[in-house]
């Protein structure tokens, strides 16, 4: 009976922690969503600010936007990168990017960036956009914590192709997630979630 009593506390303690992971991980993935969702909604206000400078002057309407470009980097400094592209084709432009690996020029280093980017339509017709890019580190930040330090957690942002953008664990940055969680990948089926 003792042993019948350990291995029930166990699964039931291991059952309560793995709600616990779930529910934080689930709430937390929320809370970076809306981080990004307010950056998105800033870049397409700024492409809608865009939409009407479409026939002026190329020249004069290149100062206009670099000047705002810059405004909008200084009041969102989270932002590493911003500009508006006129002659881009409709079938190339994509509103969210994954985490990729990226030189940042200003800084002589390379992050792994979230580019977002919103379209300018002129008339209903689409003839650029405006793109803005996140350093992903960044994104975490205030969320260090919020992951329940208590159990432990490992705490990941994965590219599309499954490269560890974001750990907690900083050794496991750059690397393929099934290497960074080799015990676990196979085990718990990790690479469906990332597809």
């Amino acid at each position: 009976s003792v042993y019948y009593c350990a291995s029930r506390t166990k699964r039931m303690v291991k059952n309560r922690a793995k709600t616990i992971v779930i529910m934080n991980g689930e709430n937390n993935a929320d809370a970076i969503a809306a981080k990004i969702s307010n950056y998105y909604t800033t870049i397409k206000a700024v492409a809608s600010l865009y939409a009407g400078y479409y026939d002026t002057d190329e020249d004069q309407r290149r100062l206009i936007t670099n000047e705002n470009n810059r405004k909008v980097l200084q009041q969102n400094p989270d932002l590493v990168k911003m500009n508006d592209n006129w002659n881009i084709d409709e079938s190339d432009f994509k509103e969210v990017s994954g985490p990729t690996l990226e030189k940042l020029q200003e800084r002589n280093t390379s992050a792994y960036l979230c580019r977002l980017a919103a379209p300018i339509n002129y008339e209903g017709s689409f003839v650029g956009e405006v793109a803005a890019s996140i350093i992903v580190d960044s994104l975490m930040n205030g969320f260090e914590y919020a992951f329940g330090d208590t159990l432990n957690e490992k705490v990941y942002i994965v590219t599309g192709q499954g490269n560890v953008a974001y750990s907690s664990n900083p050794n496991d940055r750059g690397k393929q997630l099934q290497d960074a969680l080799s015990a676990y990948y196979r085990e718990y089926g990790i690479g469906q979630y990332v597809k």
